[in-house]
């Protein structure tokens, strides 16, 4: 049986994910597209996995390899987990 997880990610983008992602080929290809900012952020994002680095343009689709799109992810996962640390102490400290 086929699952699949719809998720706005705070970057706006909707991400999918399958079990059949899960163990996926790092390789494969997917689409992604990194949303533009403020005229400010319109910087390239540049991501590394394993010694293999690559660039991604702001408002373009582009097809990146797998084990990039999970590199992004534990990224955003990682700052989520941040934010909500800083908040917690925050919240505390008004206490």
């Amino acid at each position: 049986m086929k699952t699949e997880k719809k998720e706005l990610v705070p970057n706006g983008a909707v991400q999918t994910d399958t079990a059949a992602d899960r163990g996926a080929d790092p390789e494969a290809l997917v689409e992604f597209m990194l949303p533009l900012l403020g005229a400010g952020e319109r910087q390239d994002l540049f991501v590394g996995c394993n010694g293999e680095t690559i660039r991604i343009r702001r408002g373009e689709s582009v097809k990146i390899k797998r084990k990039f799109l999970e590199v992004l992810e534990h990224t955003r996962q990682q700052e989520l987990a941040d934010y909500r640390t800083r908040c917690g102490f925050s919240q505390a400290a008004l206490r």
